[in-house]
């Protein structure tokens, strides 16, 4: 029977490497010594790693394990790892399991929390269970103590259209008493994708409480391409004060942002102050797509506002794609001395390179 669950990302914060040691703070000690010599089970939560950025994680439980020890770690104050026992021989014969079935509805009461966690997250998938579910996941938000359990269970509920469960993340979400699962609100309604997790994100975005806080960032970036694509959304932020902010909202963007907010994006990069302009460039850039060639070129014909802004963000594009765009034009050759040195264009314009010589050049030595 398993004990446990510890949560572990595919690039963690901590030092894990799952089949050998699993890395905690103080904070646990008592609960992993607890486990020693029981079977765990090993959980991959939203965050692929503690970049806001890796919201992707399968969120799923993916390997078992038995701790045998609990020793110091002496590289890092008040931290400590398990070391676990090594992966089996062989696979286990789950075959006999083929044939059982889960319903959910079973387990929402459930003595353990973890089998109240795995119910109520997956009721919303189960398009079978619909008419039940929002009773049941309602009826649970009124009982639940676990709050991760509570907050997973409104999750369900306001994704198959429950007000009361819209509520329940409402309230997480500016809870102060809650800070982590505030986070976790913040996750989830990048995950629903719905007019009620726009509005909220964006107050969130926008927030005072906010201010200097990851959440505010997690905000910004859930209304971008990871999330529910409300490009329009993130224009206010992508030269916010808090650079943070900023670069969560400039990474937002993507290839199939859409033509008005390529438009409003080409008249902050010609109309607005340096911040501004710089920050415009940089989106545009981003998005590198036909759309956005096209608005370029238009206001650098156009010659309203600064132009230069406009040349030089076309300088930044996929090379190939400005040469042919741009073939046999006066443009061209003025762009041509730019492209020699945009991104991909030469061997030392490549990511890896530029990472490479970044590093070296850093270490002084």
């Amino acid at each position: 029977m398993v004990r446990a669950v510890l949560i572990t990302k595919i690039d963690p914060t901590y030092d894990d490497l799952p089949e050998e040691r699993y890395h905690f703070p103080r904070t646990y000690v008592r609960q992993i010594e607890a486990v020693v010599g029981s079977l765990i089970l090993y959980y991959e939560p939203r965050r692929r790693s503690g970049d806001l950025a890796s919201i992707s994680g399968r969120q799923a439980y993916f390997a078992t394990a038995r701790p045998t020890n609990v020793v110091f770690d002496p590289s890092l104050h008040d931290h400590f790892c398990a070391l676990v026992a090594v992966a089996p021989s062989a696979l286990a014969d789950l075959k006999h399991h083929l044939a059982d079935s889960y319903n959910p509805l079973d387990d929402v009461a459930a003595e353990s929390p973890m089998d109240r966690y795995a119910a109520v997250k997956a009721l919303r998938f189960r398009s079978d269970l619909r008419r039940e579910s929002v009773p049941a996941l309602e009826v649970a938000l009124d009982s639940e103590r676990e709050i991760r359990v509570a907050l997973e269970a409104a999750g369900s509920a306001a994704a198959l259209g429950s007000n009361k469960g819209q509520d329940r993340i409402a309230d997480l979400l500016w809870s102060e008493a809650f800070t982590e699962m505030s986070m976790e609100a913040i996750l989830i309604l990048t995950e629903l994708k719905t007019d009620f997790a726009r509005d909220l994100l964006r107050e969130a975005a926008r927030s005072a409480n906010f201010s200097g806080d990851e959440r505010r960032q997690a905000a910004i970036w859930g209304l971008g391409k990871s999330g529910l694509k409300s490009y329009a959304d993130l224009l206010p932020f992508i030269a916010d004060p808090e650079e943070n902010v900023a670069y969560h909202a400039i990474a937002g963007f993507d290839a199939h942002t859409p033509k008005p907010v390529i438009d409003e994006l080409v008249a902050m990069l010609v109309g607005g102050d340096k911040r501004v302009s710089a920050a415009a460039s940089e989106v545009l850039r981003v998005i590198d797509s036909p759309v956005a060639l096209d608005a370029l070129i238009e206001a650098l014909q156009g010659k309203a506002g600064n132009t230069v802004w406009a040349l030089a963000t076309i300088g930044r594009l996929s090379p190939g794609k400005v040469r042919e765009r741009l073939k046999g034009t006066p443009v061209l050759d003025r762009l041509e001395p730019m492209l020699l040195l945009a991104p991909g264009a030469n061997w030392l314009a490549d990511e890896e390179a530029l990472t490479d010589l970044t590093f070296l050049l850093k270490q002084k030595l």
